[in-house]
């Protein structure tokens, strides 16, 4: 399902600034500090030519979803596994007397900061994809009340 926003500016690239509120997975995940737990606020390319003041239906292609959780938490998670393996197993070999568990957590966290280092770098090349970028696909009508409503009692505000 499509999510609505309302467009609060419109940028020279293309792009529309909207302003939404958080469905009810979207609250209960609080991944992203920066925005209050009522509304949230994304950059969208601009597929439909709105305007400031226009409400649109944001889209998000599944599998871009799924490739940009793998990017942000599975790739982490296995650079940790894999600095803990070398760790416990290979570097140990090489620092006799130290201890085993150490080393080894020690070397996930570097792998994790690693990971992380990666991310950042190849970050430019994911911002510019259609694949992970949400889209204003169409415009909408302005929610309704029931919607509103829903929406804030399914965040906990009501």
């Amino acid at each position: 399902m499509a999510e609505k926003g309302q467009v609060t500016q419109i940028k020279p690239n293309n792009k529309a600034v909207v302003k939404m509120l958080r469905t009810e997975a979207c609250a209960k995940c609080r991944a992203c500090m920066v925005f209050s737990s009522k509304e949230m606020v994304l950059e969208a390319s601009n597929a439909c030519n709105a305007s400031v003041g226009d409400w649109v239906e944001l889209e998000l292609q599944q599998d871009g979803f799924l490739s940009a959780v793998m990017i942000m938490y599975g790739f982490p998670c296995a650079c940790l596994l894999v600095g803990i393996a070398v760790g416990y197993f290979w570097l140990a070999g090489f620092v006799p007397g130290f201890n085993r568990e150490i080393l080894s957590f020690i070397c996930g966290l570097i792998a994790l900061l690693i990971s992380h280092l990666v991310i950042k770098k190849n970050n430019y090349r994911w911002e510019n994809n259609k694949k992970y970028t949400p889209v204003a696909a169409r415009m909408a009508a302005p929610p309704t009340e029931e919607e509103l409503e829903y929406q804030l009692i399914a965040n906990g505000e009501k």
